[in-house]
């Protein structure tokens, strides 16, 4: 037959942390005398115990055991009903045994326990601090959050003053703190203030703290533009005193070094055209005769009104023939005509080149107004204004020499040979300018002889 159990009416009420006790009465509704175990099964095994384990009872009679509720003070066991079981297993009758079902209540209780995160804020204008409600309690706790300032020196507020705590868990309020006034040098301030947390069903709780005012300025700032200045003023030293000399002499340099070599290329070109031009005399004067030109070297010469001229166009050639005459005497033993008369003469080639592409030229000429041939034993390169750029003299469509405008502001060459320009070849400046938002205006200052 088994089993059969009860248990008081009321239900069993315990607060936590401490035990209450209740009877359970197990009936034996058998013919024999039997022995019951007893246990209990379901959540709340861990802090629910009954006694003793067994008990004897004869046939038709009950015995007694206790059970006691003994709940932690812990957010682990909630606050409310809690459901329990007492499993009655028959030792002679096992389909007889039963389980008796009851429930339990768990009475609330309220532990806050509040931290600022860090203890104190800082900030040159605004200091921001972390308030952390631990709820240890087994239920939830409504919550007010309050800064309080009684010097008011400063202003706080946080995005959450309302909060609710659940049990066994953390919650974050973020605080923000702004001092009324701020200051831009000098030693820091402390500004106390209190946080006072009122959580619901409990005493209030306040925190202690403080904002640490910081300086607009930093300490460190002016040390370091200090150092920064200094810093400059010995570099720039240095540019100047070691730096840019040895820079400078390196560019002269460079720069010599490339004059050497196009004056090579002028006095190679300037030989073969001489060459060129004896061989040519010769073929006109007969086998038996040659001619042995000779020039004089002039200074150029300008006339006040030619360089009026120039400067209101500056594309313009000026030429200024010069009144002397020299002759080529014949050589010891020769028996051919005296060679032509040659006439000094010199004139000057200003380009006015706009900005353009690579490789495009804009081009200023010169023709010979007596159609003879010149012979150019100086030239004098001028770029007063810098400009940027490439600059070719040419014989006709002939490219004899390329210069570089940002090699040089005036440069000038002289040449044994003279570079031979025949009849009708006009005396050509091709200037490609690459300076940004204004015109190139090298020139070329050429004299030698003319016949």
């Amino acid at each position: 037959m088994g089993a059969t159990t009860s248990l008081p009416d009321e239900q069993v009420s315990v607060a936590p942390g401490d035990s209450v006790t209740c009877d359970i009465e197990v009936h034996n509704d058998g013919q024999v005398v039997d022995r019951f175990l007893l246990d209990v099964v379901g959540d709340a095994t861990d802090w629910v115990t009954v006694s003793p384990a067994s008990v004897s009872v004869f046939p038709g009679e009950s015995e007694a055991a206790t059970i006691t509720f003994s709940p932690p003070k812990s957010s682990d066991v909630l606050a409310g009903e809690v459901p329990f079981a007492v499993r009655v297993m028959s030792s002679e009758d096992t389909e007889g045994s039963t389980v008796h079902e009851g429930t339990v209540l768990v009475e609330e209780y309220t532990e806050i326990e509040v931290e600022l995160v860090p203890r104190t804020a800082r900030g040159a204008r605004t200091g921001r601090q972390q308030l952390v409600i631990d709820n240890k309690g087994n239920h939830d706790v409504p919550a007010e959050v309050r800064i309080v300032d009684p010097e008011d020196q400063l202003a706080g507020r946080t995005p959450t003053p309302a909060v609710r705590t659940a049990p066994g868990t953390a919650t974050v309020v973020l605080l923000k703190l702004r001092p009324h006034k701020r200051f831009l040098r000098g030693a820091t301030k402390t500004l106390p203030y209190q946080v006072d947390v009122l959580p619901q069903g409990a005493d209030p709780i306040t925190v202690d703290s403080a904002l640490v005012q910081d300086a607009m300025i930093p300490k460190w700032l002016i040390p370091l533009v200090a150092l920064l200045v200094t810093a400059a003023v010995v570099l720039t030293v240095l540019w100047f005193t070691l730096f840019k000399p040895v820079l400078a002499s390196t560019a002269r340099t460079a720069a010599a070094e490339q004059n050497a070599a196009l004056s090579s290329q002028v006095s190679e070109a300037a030989a073969k055209a001489s060459q060129a031009e004896q061989a040519a005399h010769a073929d006109e004067a007969g086998p038996s005769s040659s001619a042995a030109p000779s020039a004089t070297l002039i200074a150029p010469t300008t006339t006040p009104a030619a360089t009026q001229q120039q400067q209101s166009n500056p594309a313009q050639v000026n030429t200024v023939p010069s009144a002397a005459a020299n002759t080529a005497p014949a050589p010891v033993g020769a028996t051919t005509a005296a060679a032509p008369a040659q006439a000094s003469t010199d004139f000057r080639i200003q380009a006015s080149a706009p900005p353009a592409a690579v490789g495009a030229y804009t081009i200023a000429t010169y023709f010979d107004p007596a159609r003879r041939t010149v012979n150019v034993r100086d030239l004098v390169l001028e770029n007063p204004s810098g400009d940027v750029g490439l600059l070719q003299i040419r014989r006709g469509n002939a490219v004899l020499f390329s210069f570089g405008l940002q090699n040089f502001r005036d440069m000038d060459y002289h040449f044994v040979q003279p570079i031979v320009f025949p009849s009708g070849t006009p005396v050509v400046i091709a200037v490609s300018c690459q300076n940004t938002g204004k015109l190139c205006t090298p020139a070329v200052y050429f004299s030698g002889t003319a016949g």
